[in-house]
């Protein structure tokens, strides 16, 4: 009878091709890695007012270099500074959103307090290279930074740019109707006197 242990192999080898089967199945993705140069973010409307205890909106878009959109990227939203940081700490960010199909996603928040708020989206790398002005082009990395600044009271409504009165069109003048010339009516002839029979003379 063979010996059995003849037909296995060494336990080396089967070591080492499970090791191998381990280093591809790692090296094999399940998605493709997009570098961090390769996304851009745009965070806004850059600046603008917002009323304490009114709901402040505002919108992350997501793209790549050739302004293709970017779905399913997860954004970062961090309280750069202001009155109304909730005071997170470290890399733990203080909202999150996931972009759709369209690369946006939506961030919304309710101020207390008056003051500017400074906040940064971002989609890799640390909390505290939020750095750039809010003033900053738009799409140009992987962050961006915005103000909101709150105020106390209504907002200021915008007062509506006037129409201007428009100009009449002057109307033409009416082309006057030829007035036929009249018809000329005919003088009779005269009726000719008889001429006179002449008196015979006597002899």
């Amino acid at each position: 009878m063979r010996d059995a242990r003849r037909r296995r192999p060494p336990l080396s080898l089967a070591m080492s091709s499970l090791l191998i089967a381990g280093f591809m199945m790692l090296a094999l993705p399940g998605a493709p890695a997009r570098a961090a140069s390769s996304v851009l973010v745009d965070f806004g409307p850059e600046s603008a007012l917002a009323e304490v205890g009114k709901s402040v909106t505002r919108v992350v878009v997501v793209q790549d270099e050739l302004g293709a959109p970017l779905p399913d990227q997860s954004v970062r939203i961090y309280f750069v500074s202001g009155p109304n940081d909730p005071g997170g700490t470290g890399s733990s960010p203080d909202a999150t959103c996931t972009t759709d199909v369209t690369g946006s996603c939506v961030f919304t928040y309710t101020p207390s307090a008056t003051g500017t708020d400074v906040l940064c989206a971002m989609v890799s790398g640390s909390p505290h290279v939020c750095n750039e002005p809010a003033a900053d082009p738009e799409l140009d990395d992987y962050m961006d930074v915005i103000d909101v600044v709150v105020v106390d009271g209504p907002l200021p409504t915008a007062e509506p740019t006037p129409t201007p009165d428009p100009t009449p069109t002057p109307s033409p003048d009416p082309t006057p109707t030829p007035s036929p010339d009249p018809t000329p009516t005919p003088s009779p002839d005269p009726t000719p006197s008889p001429t006179p029979t002449p008196t015979p003379t006597p002899d």
